[in-house]
């Protein structure tokens, strides 16, 4: 295998996806195999000029015009499909991928219904004898239900699967255990990059809240999750000497997607308490690593951003809304309870303040456990390359 070709990349105002890629391609490149992005805009593209991540940058073309818009909307009213423009969409990516290997970036993509992209993607791979692989992905339950996602997942040569309640819901939906691989998600082995902070202002430690707009709408109040994070707040700033590093991890433009909405709100109620912050400066996944790192205890939302606290050995609380939270958790501590809030599932804020009491009563035997797992974890995230290599060789 010379080079993978990365594909379902959705750029980096998403940072868990940014992880994935960077992290991947890490890895792919310690063992002299190429890596290839494909990249959804022209200022994204440029800021990897230097090819500092990865070796081929590649782009999706515009295909924004109303005539285009037009021809894609009809031809999927009349047959179910937009094969034709995808193609045009990803015909780089596509291009790049002949004779090597399609390596699409799974997260949850599937957690979230069919995706005329990923349809379109998996058919091109297969009219042009491109051998392609489902990589670090988490699907739902309720999508292995849905016959059009069934057959899209059949259609990968391999599903690179990232914690292991995922892993059981394909095996028990007939998928064939030699087309499965279980591994961990492999941004628990990006490396953070520093950061300039303000180091005096770490010294007596610190609790790092992120909280996303997905968090809050899952739950019928969509206020709890950020009432939880308050009375988190008011107890660490009135009993402890830590300060608070509100963290966004995502950056969409979108209101429903951006994480600076909701913690904006908690910020505004301390807008004159310098002890609790938020982060505003455009920094990269690795960055936000570095400085959750530095964290004494993690609140998280985004299942990236839990990432990058676990494996930095910090403990952590996770407002969880997907197989995705509960899976990595159980992977890591045998069992989610404690770790894991399904936020759908939440009554009152107490739930929340009284489960990172928890954590933070049990900080120690929790930082002791990730010591010893969180190596073993890289280790699992690392031999989802050897085992594509080695697939790939067939």
């Amino acid at each position: 295998m010379k080079k993978i070709t990365m594909g379902g990349y959705t750029g980096r105002e998403n940072r868990g996806c940014e992880a994935i890629a960077k992290s991947t391609s890490a890895m792919f490149r310690k063992k002299d195999v190429k890596t290839a992005l494909a990249f959804r805009t022209e200022y994204e593209f440029k800021e990897n000029s230097s090819h500092k991540y990865f070796d081929e940058l590649l782009m999706y073309r515009k295909c924004d015009s109303k005539p285009e818009l037009y021809f894609k909307a009809g031809w999927n009213k009349l047959f179910h499909n937009t094969f034709p423009y995808e193609k045009i969409k990803q015909g780089e990516l596509l291009n790049s991928a002949v004779g090597n290997t399609m390596v699409h970036i799974g997260g949850d993509t599937y957690c979230y219904g069919v995706s005329l992209e990923n349809e379109s993607l998996i058919h091109w791979c297969k009219k042009l004898n491109i051998p392609v692989v489902l990589w670090a992905a988490s699907i739902e339950e309720c999508s292995v239900t849905n016959e059009r996602i069934m057959n899209t997942l059949k259609k990968y040569d391999k599903l690179y699967i990232r914690e292991k309640l995922t892993y059981d819901i394909l095996l028990n939906s007939g998928f064939d255990k030699d087309k499965l691989f279980l591994t961990a998600d492999p941004a628990f082995s990006l490396e953070p990059e520093f950061a300039e902070t303000d180091e005096e202002w770490w010294q007596n430690g610190a609790v790092g809240i992120n909280i996303s707009p997905i968090a809050m709408e899952e739950n019928p109040d969509h206020m709890l999750a950020v009432d939880g994070c308050l009375k988190i707040i008011e107890d660490v700033l009135s009993t402890t000497r830590m300060n608070i590093m509100l963290v966004p991890h995502v950056y969409m433009n979108d209101f429903k997607e951006r994480d600076y909405e909701p913690l904006n709100m908690i910020k505004d109620r301390y807008a004159d308490n310098d002890r609790v912050r938020i982060l505003k400066a455009d920094y990269s996944s690795s960055q936000l690593k570095y400085i959750i790192s530095k964290c004494s205890l993690f609140v998280a939302a985004r299942t990236h951003a839990s990432i990058a606290a676990y494996s930095s050995l910090v403990p952590t609380l996770v407002l969880g809304y997907s197989v995705k939270a509960k899976g990595i958790a159980t992977d890591l501590f045998g069992d989610y309870k404690h770790y894991v809030l399904p936020v759908q599932e939440l009554k009152s804020p107490n739930e929340i303040f009284n489960e990172f009491k928890w954590i933070q009563q049990n900080r120690d035997t929790i930082r002791a456990r990730l010591e010893t797992i969180i190596p073993e974890y890289k280790k699992k995230a690392e031999s989802a390359a050897d085992d594509l290599i080695s697939f790939s060789k067939g």
